[in-house]
């Protein structure tokens, strides 16, 4: 199996995971098993794996990355930005989880927050990392 096809076989079944929680969660909601309401344990329980599965694809982003020539000053350039990019999202995923789970009252703004934040990070070092840096020409 290549490693595209098993790439894609393992986002499906993430995927499928998401989806199987929401319809769990929804069948639960509807029987009378969980409370209705935005701050539930259903949406509690789907904003901690939403948030664990962006931590998880983010920690893949650097071991992910293209064949290029390892010597190059592009090429580590570009694995400084996905390490970057990496930890940034690792950590924001992680933040929205934990602030799910252990908030008092858990808000979707609040939650995305840190994540919004790592955005905007990489983002600003994907643009910075664009400029020459003070020693090359």
């Amino acid at each position: 199996m290549t490693r595209r096809r098993a790439d894609l076989i393992q986002g499906i079944a993430i995927a499928s995971l998401l989806i199987a929680l929401a319809l769990a969660l929804a069948w639960a909601r509807a029987e009378g098993l969980l409370e209705r309401g935005d701050q539930s344990i259903a949406s509690r329980l789907f904003g901690i794996a939403t948030g664990l599965v962006l931590a998880y694809y983010a920690n893949v982003i650097p071991k992910r990355s293209l064949c290029v020539d390892p010597a190059s000053v592009q090429a580590a350039r570009r694995q400084r930005l996905l390490r970057f990019s990496a930890w940034a999202l690792t950590l924001a995923g992680l933040a929205s989880a934990a602030l799910w789970a252990f908030t008092p009252r858990p808000d979707a703004v609040l939650a995305v927050l840190p994540i919004g934040i790592s955005v905007l990070l990489v983002a600003m070092r994907l643009f910075l990392s664009g400029q020459p840096n003070r020693g090359e020409a």
